[in-house]
């Protein structure tokens, strides 16, 4: 008898339809278990079949695959490689709102918001200078530092200070006089090859051989008239004298002095004045030279011309609140009896603005010497 292949086809492909439709959704769902949601399949590329009537043998030999790759399914799980994951596309990334914390930053501790610098506080001195220009207006102490007081109208000498009656400020020419009032006979020794620079009188012999003096004077340079701005003097008693009677000569003529080094500098002492001849108080905040003041050591050393040179070449530093002042630096030593006494006594606002005013002077005839020299250049010609 000849069975027709539909009616053999028919009840398989009908055990299979039940068979799907009772188990689907299980399938289905254990599927979605064990298949990443982002996973992104790729369609195969199979050759389609085209036959429109395959044999029986055909037909079911492909029932009979297809139950048997659905009861592969409820046996085991497919292995998790068994298919190529394709990753998920990236999310787009929202933007945080400004001042919100981002979700998607690393995880790391916020640092801490940076104090502003504290305000440096003022230093009573000259320390705290800032980078003026040369020639500029001096520097002001704070406002704890006291003001100094200039002069009115010309220079005073007779209120300023003085060594053997030799006062700051006084003209060349009477200062030499006053030297060889002092110590007549003696001769008057120019500073160098500069006669004009400086002058002293070296190891003179007080009188009645009571000891030695060595006076030096400096003094400011042209185009303005000559002045003292620094006197020097060391003296050699042959009589020992008392130290407190050595400071009450010293309290009498000066003041009382406003520092005292005691620590191993021989008794150094400082006084400071204004170009008025008013004592500058004692400085609180400084355990050093008072408000950073003290004497050059200009004997001898060609200052004035250094500090010209230093001007001109742009390298003078910034006047500070002692460049107005006037120092005076004595050193007595720390014994009861005491054979010497060392002093300096310069007026720093004189030199510097005499420095200033001879450095302006200088340079305005160096121009005109190179307008000169152009000038005669242009007009000299060649004799080919």
């Amino acid at each position: 008898m000849r069975i027709s292949a539909g009616l053999v086809t028919k009840p398989i492909v009908a055990l299979a339809l039940f068979v799907a439709f009772t188990f689907c959704p299980s399938i289905h769902a254990q599927d979605q278990a064990q298949t990443p949601q982002c996973t992104s399949t790729t369609a195969s590329s199979g050759t389609a079949q085209n036959s429109s009537s395959p044999s029986v043998s055909q037909s079911a030999q492909n029932v009979a695959n297809a139950a048997k790759s659905l009861g592969s399914i409820f046996k085991k799980k497919a292995p998790a490689n068994s298919t190529a994951a394709t990753p998920c596309p990236p999310a787009a990334t929202p933007t945080p709102a400004p001042g919100a914390p981002n979700a998607n930053a690393p995880n790391t501790a916020a640092a801490p918001a940076q104090p502003a610098p504290a305000a440096t506080p003022d230093s009573s001195t000259p320390a705290a200078v800032g980078a003026a220009s040369q020639g500029s207006a001096l520097w002001q102490p704070p406002s704890s530092s006291p003001s100094t007081a200039a002069p009115a109208g010309p220079l005073d000498p007779a209120k300023l200070p003085d060594v053997l009656g030799i006062h700051l400020g006084a003209p060349r020419e009477d200062a030499s006089a006053m030297l060889l009032k002092l110590y007549p006979g003696n001769p008057v020794r120019p500073e160098g090859p500069d006669t004009v620079a400086g002058m002293g009188i070296i190891n003179i012999n007080l009188p009645g051989g009571s000891g030695s003096d060595n006076v030096h004077l400096e003094f400011t340079l042209p185009p303005a008239k000559q002045k003292v701005y620094f006197i020097e003097r060391s003296v050699l008693y042959k009589q020992q004298m008392s130290r407190d009677n050595v400071m009450a000569s010293l309290h009498q003529k000066y003041g009382q002095q406003i520092y005292e080094d005691t620590n191993g500098r021989a008794g150094e002492m400082i006084w400071l004045f204004d170009e008025q001849g008013h004592a500058i108080p004692p400085d609180k905040n400084s355990r050093g030279a008072p408000y950073g003041c003290d004497t050059d050591d200009a004997a001898e050393r060609g200052l004035f011309h250094n500090q010209i040179n230093a001007y001109l070449h742009g390298n003078l530093p910034p006047a500070s609140y002692c460049d107005g002042l006037i120092v005076l630096h004595v050193t007595v030593a720390e014994e009861s009896l005491v054979d010497r006494i060392f002093t300096r006594l310069e007026d720093r606002a004189l030199l510097r603005r005499e420095v200033t005013a001879a450095a302006e002077a200088q340079k305005n005839q160096n121009q005109q010497q190179q307008q000169q020299d152009l000038k005669n250049a242009q007009q000299a010609k060649p004799n080919f």
